[in-house]
């Protein structure tokens, strides 16, 4: 099921839960792109903290301060590096219903872990 249910008080009318179908296998990785993996890749480094804001050590720091259309522009260039071409690999961003089975963790609860929003934090 994808969506919010009645029961979720932040549900908004355009998010009522309903069955959908994931057709072929996916992966997500578990790793934050580094500063320095998207900038072997785009040949630049958007990111804010960098440098001395992040004390010169920026280089394993998350990259930042990137848009949706960068990030699809990573998935493209990535996709094309001759050792993922060797490999069969080819990068995307997921599709929301992706996102969301990923995020709940296959649970039913409004929260992967359950129903408490006060164990957010």
């Amino acid at each position: 099921m994808m969506g919010s249910s009645l029961r979720e008080k932040w549900a908004l009318e355009d998010e009522r839960q309903h069955q959908v179908t994931i057709s072929q296998d996916y992966y997500l990785g578990i790793y934050k792109i580094t500063q320095a993996q998207y900038e072997r890749v785009i040949d630049k480094n958007p990111s804010y903290f960098q440098g001395v804001i992040a004390n010169n050590q920026s280089s394993d720091f998350p990259v930042d301060s990137v848009s949706w259309d960068d990030a699809v522009e990573f998935c493209k260039r990535l996709s094309e590096l001759p050792e993922e071409i060797s490999a069969g690999r080819v990068y995307r961003l997921p599709t929301e219903a992706e996102w969301e089975n990923a995020c709940r963790a296959g649970s039913k609860t409004l929260f992967s872990y359950g129903d408490k929003a006060t164990q957010l934090s």
